[in-house]
This record gives structure tokens, sequence and C-alpha cells, in this order.
């Protein structure tokens, strides 16, 4: 039925405005009328009772003393109050009216609604008082009693079209002052409601640029209500894509290069062979080198479908020595540490330290960091590897002294691909995945890695794993000293 968030509140809040107005204007009209219906009966009621201590004064209950000047002062009363007067006595005969009252003769009145007053009970009535009036008139009937001898009922009646004249008048103002405030009250739900959906509407723009790619769109966050929350939410998630995007571009640019290189070298080392330009005793040479361009193609895939992996990697933990899987690794470099000279020094915290977590993903993380330790110390250099027991976690740290990274590349260093512009020309046969593939493994275990390096002095690369207690051979001696 509605075809925006704008015209569902608009009408919703105008509809609810008017039942509101109706209502509260058919209450004010029952309520105005009610209370000039009361003030005129009480008036009436204290005018008759007046009435009747002027009446005792010129009349014994029997006789009336002075009828004219009694006449003169109910018709002063008629002028004043704007009313119409009868007496009628306890025979139910009418004795005294004023002039606009058309009664000939002593008329019998006999209406069954006013009984109760000829009892000495005060009575009101709206009607024509038994066809006296033309028109309805509000009477009130009150008894006159002298020397507790109810002698007769006064009755003093108003017209009701003043007393209507009078709720219209402030009803009329009533509903100017409530149409005024509808209006108004229109006026703030629109702008209020077209504060809201705008930037819904925005949004809702977006949104669609979004699902066609375009993550640039920015909103404008200008309330901390729940629209400013999902403004602010729908910024973080296209900052996000965008940055997603970026990568994702990066990512593609990267393996394009990476895999371009090695099979540009491999199609040229064989194409030269096939055409006799490598002589007999060189082929096996270049040979050699398209092998190592296929090592570093395969190692270059494998890296990718680990990452690929990280999105739903699947931990198998169990409880193993970190020392022993240090020195297992730290065997397999052997061979190139020894080609340059480097001296690989290992410090443990305790002879055996248990941890939890998946050895295989651990060996991996090892691996590439002596990798990179070995790959990055220049001749003659040192590694340390070093385990030290922390707040109930094993900290492990594998330290090299070669170049080191520049400030400004540390929060880059865990990115896919990334390699600082010293690595470049050294670093042949890296992707650029080693450290983003250990930040992976480390995270998915819910633990730490941080970096500390200083340009000329090296790096230090610190990871975490919590501690195996049930698996140690002895106390640890933190825990020595806790006791």
């Amino acid at each position: 039925m509605f075809r925006s968030i704008f015209a569902k509140h608009f009408t919703f809040y105008i509809s609810a405005l008017t039942v509101s107005f109706v209502i509260l204007a058919i209450s004010m009209s029952n309520v105005f009328s009610g209370y000039f219906m009361t003030q005129k009966s009480n008036l009436l009621k204290e005018q008759a009772r007046r009435v009747s201590e002027t009446y005792g004064m010129y009349s014994d209950g029997v006789v009336v003393y002075n009828v004219a000047q009694l006449r003169s002062e109910i018709s002063v009363l008629h002028e004043y109050l704007n009313s119409s007067f009868m007496f009628v006595d306890n025979n139910r005969v009418i004795q005294l009216v004023t002039p606009d009252i058309a009664v000939y003769g002593k008329a019998r009145f006999d209406l069954p609604e006013f009984n109760n007053a000829f009892l000495g009970e005060t009575v009101v009535a709206v009607g024509s008082v038994g066809g006296v009036f033309d028109e309805s008139v509000l009477t009130v009937a009150y008894p006159i009693v002298i020397n507790e001898y109810i002698c007769g009922v006064a009755l003093l009646s108003a017209p009701m079209p003043e007393i209507s004249k009078t709720v219209s008048e402030t009803m009329r103002l009533t509903i100017i002052c409530l149409a005024v405030s509808a209006l108004i009250a229109s006026i703030l739900v629109f702008v209020l409601s077209r504060t809201m959906t705008k930037p819904l509407h925005e949004m809702s723009e977006a949104a669609k640029l979004m699902a066609d790619g375009d993550f640039e769109k920015r909103f404008r966050v200008a309330s901390r209500d729940e629209v400013g929350q999902l403004a602010e939410s729908l910024n973080n998630m296209a900052e996000s894509l965008y940055e997603q995007e970026q990568q994702r571009r990066v990512f593609i640019a990267n393996v394009s290069h990476d895999l371009r290189s090695p099979l540009t070298s491999i199609r040229g080392f064989l194409q030269a062979i096939q055409d006799g330009a490598v002589p007999p005793e060189q082929q096996s040479r270049y040979l050699n080198i398209a092998l190592d361009e296929t090592s570093r193609l395969s190692k270059l895939t494998h890296d990718i479908i680990d990452l690929e992996k990280m999105r739903e990697l699947e931990l198998n933990k169990t409880a193993f020595d970190i020392n022993e899987l240090i020195r297992e690794t730290a065997l397999m470099f052997e061979n190139v540490a020894t080609s340059k000279n480097i001296a690989v020094n290992v410090s443990f915290a305790n002879d055996v330290t248990a941890v939890l977590a998946d050895e295989e993903k651990m060996r991996r993380v090892i691996y590439n960091l002596l990798d990179n330790a070995v790959k990055f110390s220049e001749q003659d250099g040192r590694i340390e590897i070093d385990t030290t027991i922390r707040d109930k976690k094993v900290c492990v740290s594998v330290k090299d002294y070669g170049r080191g990274i520049k400030p400004e590349d540390h929060k880059h260093v865990f990115e896919r691909f990334f390699k600082s512009d010293a690595s470049r020309g050294e670093d042949r046969s890296g992707s650029g995945l080693g450290l983003s593939i250990v930040a992976g493994f480390i995270k998915a275990h819910g633990e730490t890695i941080t970096l500390a390096s200083d340009e000329g002095k090296g790096s230090v690369f610190t990871f975490t794993l919590p501690l195996a207690k049930e698996f140690f051979r002895k106390p640890l001696e933190s825990e020595i000293n806790d006791a």
C-alpha cells in the first residue's frame, strides 16, 4: 500500500493526531456543556433561594402582603439574569409569572418531573416546561419554605440557546487552537518523518551501489540514535568492503605477477634449449633453474591454498613439547645457515615445555620465521630462539641481527604479498605470504604475534601459546615461585 517509509510514518502520525483531536474535541464539548450547565444551574438555584427569601418578606405563606413590590423585584431579577420566573403554590396553581411567560388565568401546573419540588427537593430539568416555552430551557424548581411549611415552588428558567451559544463560542476557540496545534504538529511530523527517512533512503541507494561494487559512498552521522548507529555501521561495512576490494585487487595483481615471472623464465629456458640456443654442456644448468622455478610455483600455490583454508581452518590441538619442535625445525636450516656462517643459538625456559596447540601448524610457523631470519641475516650473522614463561603462557621469540624493518612497514608485515623495499631485491624465492600464514595460524589459536624491529639492528618475532600443565615432567620455576 505504501511505497515509502516516509508515507507510512506521515500517514500513521497524521491519522493518530486526527483521531486524538477528534476525541479531544468531543470530550471537551461534553465537558464544557456539563460545566456551563452546572454553572448556570447553580446560579439559578442561588437566585431561586433569594426569591424564596424575598417571597417570605411579602408573605406569611398564605397571603402575599405586597404583590406589586414582589412583581417589581422579580422583574428586576428577570432583567438581571435574563431568565423567566414562575411561582406555583402548593395547590399546583400558577400564581405569579414574569412578563415573557404567556400563562392566562391561574393555570394548573401538573408536571410529574417537578413533583419532588413540592416535597422539599430542588429539581433541575431541561425541556419546554409542559409547553410554556417555545424552546428548550434549563429550569430549576426551588421549594419555598416559610415557617417550615412548603407554600409553593419557585421556577427559574434560562434559555438553552444562550447556554449553547456560550458553549459553541468556547468550542469555536478550542477548535481554532486545536486546528493550529494540528497544523504545527503536522509540520513537525513532516519534518521528523523526512529527517528519519531521508538518511534511510540514502542508505538504500548506497546499498544498491555497494551491491554493484562501489564501496566509496559514506554517510554523515548526524545523530546518535538507531539511524545514526545504522549509518555508522554501514560506513564501517563500506570501509571494510573497500579495504577487502583493494586487498583483492592487490592479491590478484601480486599472484598474477608471481605466477607470470617464473612461467616466463621456464618458457624462455625451455624454448632456448628446444631451439638449440643453449650448448649441450649448459642445458643441465638451465634445466635446474627451470626446476627451481617450478618449486617456487609449487610453494606459491601451496601458500595460496593455505591462505584460503584460513577461512575454515580446523585445528588438531594436542599436547607436545615445543622445545623439541624448535630443535627439529632448526635442524632443517643447518645447511643454509652453515653456508652463510650463521650461528643459531637456542635458549629454553625449561627442559620440557608442553603446549596445547596444532603441532603441524606450529611447525609451519616456526619454519617460516626461521626461514625469514636466515634469509635476511648477514654473512657471519646470528639467530636467537628463546622461550619464556609468562602469565600461564609460553612466549617463543625468533630474533635475527639483519637489516631490520622500517617503522612505517611494521603494520604491513603480516599482510598478504607484502615485501619491504629492502627485501624485494634479495628474496626472489619468497611469495610474501609466509608471515600472513604465520599470523593466521597464531590468530586461529586465539594467541598473538608481535614484531619488534629497528632498521639496521634486526627483528624479533614473538608469539604465545597456552601451556599444557598436565604433561609437565617437572614443575615450572614460575609456578614454584607463585606457590
